[in-house]
């Protein structure tokens, strides 16, 4: 129910995952609309994922959990995390985050936030789990030390340009 009640805040749909940070184990999932159930709105909804497994199968931007890897990379090139900032806005859909040049889809925090977080440094980041100011940080970076910090934390990355080439 919980799932539930959060795909209704979040566009019908959502998806829970519940895994053990020490050995990677997944221990619970849960994906809403459940399949075939009297909630899901259409059968021509149906038509396009009746049994599609969100928790598992969805795809998703890895999100907060990259947030850590982001912050690695940026203490690593030396960057005072008190003195990067970014700005978190209100977008013109009403949704808080942030546009970035060269991007056609803005960066948008979760549905619930709704206060911009105006200009932050790393730490509001972190506290308010801010994805403008992380993907802000990310392309103030570039794409080679975000790579080598996750890849020192045992995460593969495919780089966009060998991604890009493959079919």
């Amino acid at each position: 129910t919980i799932v539930a009640s959060y795909a209704g805040r979040a566009a019908g749909r959502a998806a829970a995952v519940v895994i053990d940070p020490d050995t990677g184990e997944l221990l619970a999932s849960a994906s809403y609309p459940w399949p075939l159930s009297p909630e899901s709105a259409t059968p021509a909804e149906h038509a396009s994922d009746p049994l599609l497994d969100r928790a598992r199968y969805g795809l998703y931007p890895p999100g907060s959990t990259f947030k850590l890897v982001t912050a690695s990379a940026a203490l690593r090139q030396h960057l005072d995390p008190d003195r990067t900032t970014s700005m978190c806005v209100r977008l013109p859909d009403g949704r808080v985050g942030a546009s970035i040049a060269g991007w056609s889809r803005p960066i948008r925090d979760d549905v619930l936030d709704t206060h911009p977080h105006g200009t932050i440094d790393m730490h509001e980041g972190f506290v308010h789990s801010c994805n403008a100011y992380f993907a802000q940080l990310a392309v103030r970076l570039g794409s080679q030390p975000l790579l080598d910090a996750a890849n020192r934390l045992g995460i593969s990355l495919t780089p966009a340009s060998d991604a890009a080439g493959r079919v």
